[in-house]
């Protein structure tokens, strides 16, 4: 555990996450069947808590042992496990990989909760056909449910293209009046109107050098890449629909 030099001294004289450490040595050495941790790393700082993530992870394979993990941390959930129970007012709401709970989330609570930036979610409407229209717009998605009504259409950050760059896409166009550069990537903050939430669209910085405040962008979305979530919250089938014509959504830049 990289603690060795700190053999003489005691417990009193160690820092937050030297005990941490400590008290993951003091399970370990009873060899157990399974390690139940809670909330192990709310102690440490942030730059601590990576190290701490990557250490545990390779105990984890060297042991070759079950390890249940206790997080509110997103981050810790994704990075470290092979599978994920997500849970929320007692109920278990899904149990798959990370990937799946990313990608394939089953209740919108889990889409909004997993993923940085959050899922943009936009209020949506199921016709009596069964087609999807997204403020007002017809989208070329079907949804199989057996009543229409007013649905959640969600999409990634990282799901909005600039325009160009996708086939068969959804079309969506604004003015870019805030570009949020990170190094590795980049956010641009746009608000639709109609939506309770800024959507904002992950590009790589190259990319997102090309926008300037004040300036019209396009941005296309993957109809398959849209996931369509029930009033009540839960997932719904569907599915592209290839002949459909697309409609551009006019949206306007959020400032901040």
């Amino acid at each position: 555990l990289g603690i060795g030099h700190l053999l003489a001294r005691r417990p009193a004289q160690l820092s937050g996450g030297q005990r941490q450490r400590v008290a993951l040595a003091r399970a370990m050495v009873r060899r157990p069947k399974a390690f139940l941790m809670d909330e192990p790393l709310s102690n440490l700082d942030a730059k601590m808590r990576v190290q701490a993530r990557t250490e545990i992870s390779e105990l984890h394979r060297s042991l070759g042992t079950t390890f249940v993990y206790v997080t509110h941390d997103q981050a810790e959930a994704m990075t470290m496990s092979d599978r994920v129970a997500v849970m929320m007012g007692g109920r278990l709401m899904q149990v798959a990989s990370p990937q799946v709970i990313y990608d394939d989330p089953q209740d919108l609570a889990v889409a909004t909760f997993i993923g940085t930036p959050e899922i943009n979610t936009l209020p949506a409407r199921i016709e009596a056909d069964g087609g999807l229209t997204v403020l007002g717009a017809r989208w070329p998605v079907a949804v199989a449910t057996s009543t229409g009504g007013q649905v959640t259409a969600a999409v990634r950050p990282e799901v909005l293209l600039p325009a160009g760059r996708g086939e068969a896409a959804i079309g969506i166009t604004g003015t870019v009046r805030h570009v949020e550069m990170l190094g590795a990537e980049t956010l641009v903050h746009l608000r639709v109107t109609g939506a309770e939430k800024p959507v904002v669209a992950r590009v790589e910085p190259a990319v997102g050098a090309r926008f300037r405040p004040g300036e019209e962008a396009a941005f296309t979305v993957q109809p398959d890449r849209v996931l369509v979530f029930a009033a009540d919250g839960r997932r719904l089938k569907a599915q592209v629909l290839t002949d459909a014509p697309l409609q551009p959504q006019r949206i306007e830049a959020l400032h901040v």
